[in-house]
């Protein structure tokens, strides 16, 4: 499921305010390069995740909760009409108000980018395409549009066109930093220009696979997230938080909506307001994963859901998943108990 990205001539992009870097290079290390030393004398190193730091230092309750959370899912009334024909129109309803910070670093924390998957005592689980379909009703089956080569010309164009800035000011950007970037201060966070490309024409964007490219970027934003030296986490945290909620009832405490109407994207289910998101630190929730049980987990949430939206055999695709120039690794035969599976021993990660 990878689409047909041939890369950029020149590495181009608008950098924005807010957010970690630029989404232009693929994400996966090599796994297992440098995971220890074969000399008996050598200390074991140990991956910089959030998790391996919370153990290596003492931390207060402070620090460990001082990772930001960005929400990037309100949606702006004014624009509604034009998203109702990109077939992004189930998250309007669905997103969430408020960010629950100490329990999704509770989860970052336990994250591995080399299995793509959250490791908690009751094994591996991670979000599936599957999960992406019932909580938010984004297609997982659909084009993966295909970034043609971009040279520096076309790019002052495109954002002359599609975000009506001067050519003046993207030609000076454009200069100031060496025909590489477009360094531009427009939205709130770091924004390729190739995907403007993409937005285009929105009455082509129905087609693309939104499902899967919601996935994407919510792999990528955790890889992120999990490594030592991060403090913030990105992305559509619907998607995050309500998985969350499906899965880990007894963790989350969340609210459910007891009016909710199962024909809507299952997301819309879960209530995630100042006044019922419980103010717990890190802390409290890490205690909670810690003691995690195997009964204590909902396997498969979506039982009453499948007759609004079927599960698809697409979910079980093992590989990378990619859109634009961002691939990330896609593991479902790791996760089989979410499908409903006997979960074997899983294979080492792939190098």
């Amino acid at each position: 499921m990878s689409d047909g990205f041939c890369g950029t001539h020149l590495q181009i992009m608008v950098r924005t305010r807010g957010l970690g870097r630029a989404l232009g290079q693929v994400t996966g290390r090599g796994v297992g390069r440098g995971d220890r030393d074969d000399s008996d004398d050598a200390p074991q190193r140990r991956r910089p995740t959030a998790s391996t730091r919370r153990q290596r230092v003492a931390v207060t309750a402070d620090h460990v909760d001082g990772r930001k959370v960005h929400n990037l899912g309100r949606h702006v009334p004014a624009i509604e009409g034009l998203i109702a024909g990109t077939g992004l129109s189930p998250l309007i309803a669905c997103s969430v108000d408020t960010g629950n910070r100490g329990l999704l670093s509770a989860f970052v924390e336990g994250w591995h980018r080399e299995t793509s998957s959250f490791h908690l005592p009751v094994g591996e689980l991670t979000i599936t395409l599957d999960d992406v379909s019932s909580l938010l009703h984004l297609p997982v089956i659909g084009d993966l549009h295909a970034f043609e080569p971009l040279h520096v010309d076309d790019a002052v164009q495109m954002l002359v066109d599609l975000l009506m800035v001067s050519p003046e000011s993207a030609r000076a950007e454009t200069v100031q930093c060496h025909g590489l970037y477009i360094c531009l201060q427009w939205s709130a966070t770091n924004v390729h220009v190739v995907y403007l490309e993409a937005l285009r024409d929105l009455s082509m964007t129905e087609r693309y696979a939104w499902g899967v490219a919601a996935l994407v970027h919510m792999y990528d934003q955790l890889n992120d997230a999990s490594m030592s030296h991060s403090r913030q986490l990105g992305d559509y945290i619907t998607l995050l938080q309500c998985w969350i909620y499906e899965h880990f009832p007894s963790v989350a405490e969340s609210t459910a909506d007891q009016d909710y109407d199962e024909a809507s994207p299952r997301a819309c289910r879960w209530t995630a307001t100042k006044k019922t998101v419980k103010s717990f630190r890190t802390p409290s929730y890490r205690e909670c994963l810690d003691r995690l049980r195997i009964p204590d987990v909902c396997w498969i949430p979506y039982g009453e859901h499948q007759e609004v939206r079927d599960f698809h055999v697409r979910s079980c695709y093992s590989g990378l998943l990619r859109w634009g120039p961002v691939a990330v690794y896609y593991r479902p035969e790791r996760v089989v108990r979410q499908f409903g599976y006997t979960q074997t021993i899983p294979a080492p990660p792939i190098d």
